[in-house]
């Protein structure tokens, strides 16, 4: 099961960061046409996985158990919920944060401090299924209180959420190759087309 898992396509971590990458688990949000990749909890077990945001143990661990469909649902609302948060900086509107600070709240009870080799470290005090969405809402917190929210964009062809870390900070798709040449290449035939009239 935990192979077939593996083989589960999510798309290019090209957020830059966990919580927008699992933010961009849609594309074309809010078109007639979105493409969902998040079908069931155990995508989401394996989003957290290709996002590196837990370990290959812990993806073993939560990928025996059997996850409802209220957490799946649960998950579903907070991808929502953080997309509506950073939209809304981006829009410069008063966001909703009672979503992001219940998941907040309940990733506090289950974090705790241990030994580990000479110092010590985090760690969970067992592997709950709900660890990929504590550690979306502890990414997405991180991400708002830094100096890495003023580089948080659009990309204008997907939809998608992405940081921008170029030089003059004026990258404006995902990625040149997701979507800049898709743009391009629908641009050129447009204009191949109105040449034809």
């Amino acid at each position: 099961m935990n192979d077939m898992l593996k083989q589960i396509p999510m798309p290019l971590p090209l957020g830059g960061v966990a919580c927008l990458n699992f933010i961009n688990t849609i594309e074309y949000r809010g078109t007639e046409t979105p493409i969902e990749f998040l079908h069931s909890y155990s995508h989401v077990i394996v989003a957290a996985h290709d996002y590196q945001m837990i370990s290959e143990a812990e993806f073993l661990a939560l990928a025996d158990q059997q996850p409802t469909d209220q957490l799946f649902h649960a998950a579903l609302d907070l991808r929502e919920a953080l997309y509506q948060i950073f939209m809304a900086h981006l829009e410069g509107r008063e966001p909703d944060l009672t979503q992001l600070n219940h998941w907040l709240s309940a990733a506090g009870e289950q974090r705790i401090i241990s030994a580990a080799g000479e110092g010590f470290a985090w760690r969970w005090r067992a592997p709950v299924l709900e660890i990929p969405l504590y550690l979306v809402a502890l990414s997405a917190a991180e991400l708002l209180t830094g100096a890495g929210l003023a580089k948080v964009r659009q990309c204008p062809n997907c939809r998608w959420l992405f940081l921008d870390t170029s030089r003059n900070g004026l990258r404006r798709w995902c990625s040149m190759d997701h979507c800049g040449s898709q743009v391009k290449s629908r641009r050129q035939y447009a204009r191949k087309q109105q040449a034809k009239r």
